[in-house]
Order: structure tokens, then sequence, then C-alpha cells
């Protein structure tokens, strides 16, 4: 099985820390118990396994589609753990849905990584820009960082 991240599409707006982990889209997934056993396996493993942040830096993502690839791939070839992912389809965004999402994330996060070209509308990535520079956020290009 493929196993992406999704981006954040229930919140940021729960006041406790939680993990979505989805079997698929279908109900040929859902009834799988081969499936529902990798799963229960694997949060089993995250649960006696857990360490705090074993990465170097903590982002928020903002901008590119639902399955956000190239947040995967930064997520899988580089020392960033990703918290919350907001994608394009959720633009334009506040400065307090912005700040909500890093207020929100149990560690602290080191910067913001924008999907520069997942973000479509320059006028809009502008404005997100404009507000972390005014919130003094520090933010990244998904380009800077290892893929």
């Amino acid at each position: 099985w493929n196993s992406p991240l999704e981006c954040t599409h229930h919140g940021p707006l729960i006041d406790k820390p939680c993990l979505f982990i989805e079997i698929g889209s279908t109900e040929n997934e859902w009834t799988s118990r081969r499936a529902a056993f990798i799963i229960a396996k694997t949060i089993s493993e995250i649960i006696k396994g857990f360490r705090e942040n074993p990465y170097n830096e903590v982002a928020v993502g903002i901008g590119g589609p639902h399955y956000c690839p190239n947040f995967n791939k930064i997520q899988l070839n580089s020392n960033v753990a990703l918290s919350h992912i907001i994608p394009q389809y959720a633009l334009p965004l506040s400065e307090e849905m912005i700040k909500g999402a890093i207020e929100k994330t149990e560690e602290e996060v080191d910067f913001v990584l924008l999907d520069w070209k997942g973000i479509k509308n320059a006028d809009e990535r502008q404005r997100v820009i404009d507000i972390l520079d005014k919130n003094y956020i520090d933010y990244k290009r998904t380009s800077e960082v290892g893929k």
C-alpha cells in the first residue's frame, strides 16, 4: 500500500494533539482485514517506540494539493517534521488560521514551509508572506529543503 501524508482537513480546531490514520478511500480497503491489521500493528509500534521529536526541525506547510507530494518528499528525505499542512484549496488563509496551525502544534515550529508552485496565485502567496513577516514567522520554500 501507498502511505502518503494528507493535508490537515479536520482543523486545526481540536484542542488535543491527534493523528488520523485512514484505511484507503473505498469500501474495498475499509473491509480489508489485512489493511486493518497493518494499521493496528502500526499504531502499536508507534506507541511502543514513541520518542520525543527525532527530527531537527518542525514546520507547518502551506500550499499544494490534498495529498501534498512535495511535503511527502520532504518528510521522507529531510530532517523536517511536518505538522499541519494547509492545502491550496483552503486559501485564502486568515492570519488567525496561520497562527492557529502554529500554536496548536505540540512541538515548537521552526518555520512555515511554502509549496511555492502549489500556491498558484502570486497575490495570495505574497499575502501569506506578508502575514508571516508581520508576525516574525520564518519561512522557507519547499525547493530550499532536501527532497
